[in-house]
């Protein structure tokens, strides 16, 4: 398979880039590296003319975007000839499905990270996990030295609401945990509790998943939007995923996450949260069973591989 990125992006082969922020003006300029867990992309940077040559060789155009820069070059394409079937991914934080763009582009299948109702040739995509049989953070049970994780961007009053509740259920039961957001006090909770200094961002990108890998128990709170990457990853070490109940809220997931079957879900209001939270860590084999079988789902439908092939699969059978 030949895949061609138009208009190019730098990160995808590897190469960091600066790039104007247009809502702050012009002058202020953004920077986008790779992280080092990208698998780099091979490939070249294409010229309009080229691409345009190259076009009916394409079975496929994919708008991984509904932003002005994916609508305006589709629009310039389209006014030059003919494009392929169109197919749109959008991985936007809210739930509205851009059924003006369906109309303008002739868009065949719509993708949505963030699907609340169903709607004609429109198809759940949300993250999902990138990590499976990483070695550096593969740990046994007897190396699971936190109780609790949990870690955060402070973006979404949820996520408040859930900090504050644990940080009450670590003090009452003496559990050994992380429980911190952006921009909250550093104090440390009791003397049993790690706590990290300044801010949730001062871990970095390793040391989270560590820690991750190292709880017994790890929670995932919607943040600006419900599907958050933090869900995916939780499975990926046999560590129990708990959750606020996004499918209460309307969240559509292919292969959905079931209640302690693979995972555990609590309210929203969190009105549940801390018997969830006291009973699963005072049974180990109930535990270990979800954790496990939430690792199995994981592995069997919500890899990078397991999401491409949905992909594959929902284009190949409509368009």
């Amino acid at each position: 398979m030949e895949v061609v990125d138009f208009p190019y992006k730098h990160i995808y082969h590897g190469e960091s880039c600066s790039y104007p922020i247009p809502w702050y003006g012009t002058e202020k300029m953004g920077h986008s590296s790779p992280p080092r867990f990208h698998r780099n992309w091979s490939g070249r940077e294409y010229s309009e003319s080229e691409v345009l040559a190259m076009i009916n060789d394409f079975d496929l155009v994919i708008a991984e975007s509904p932003r002005p820069i994916v609508t305006q070059t589709l629009t310039r394409l389209i006014k030059k000839t003919g494009l392929p079937p169109i197919v749109l991914l959008d991985g936007e934080d809210y739930d509205y499905v851009h059924e003006e763009l369906v109309t303008r582009f002739d868009v065949q299948a719509y993708f949505k990270r963030e699907l609340s109702y169903e709607a004609k040739n429109v198809y759940p995509f949300p993250f999902s996990s990138y990590i499976i049989g990483d070695e550096r953070f593969s740990f046994d049970d007897s190396e699971k030295e936190l109780d609790l994780f949990f870690m955060a961007g402070n973006t979404h009053p949820s996520r408040m609401l859930v900090s504050k509740v644990l940080k009450k259920i670590v003090k009452q039961h003496g559990y050994r945990a992380v429980v911190a957001l952006d921009n909250e006090p550093s104090e440390p909770l009791v003397d049993h509790t790690f706590r990290f200094k300044e801010s949730a961002n001062r871990l970095g990108l390793e040391g989270y998943l560590e820690s991750t890998a190292r709880a017994k128990i790890a929670v995932s709170v919607r943040g600006f939007g419900r599907d958050t990457i933090r869900a995916w990853e939780i499975p990926s070490y046999n560590t129990l995923l708990l959750s606020d109940n996004l499918y209460s809220l309307g969240l559509i997931h292919p292969h959905p996450f079931t209640h302690k079957e693979n995972a555990v879900l609590f309210n929203p209001d969190c009105s549940d949260l801390e018997e969830l939270l006291v009973y699963y860590l005072e049974d180990e084999n109930e535990l270990r069973r979800v954790s496990e079988a939430g690792h199995e789902h994981l592995k069997r439908w919500h890899t990078n591989k397991s999401r491409a092939r949905y992909f594959l699969d929902k284009v190949e059978e409509l368009v």
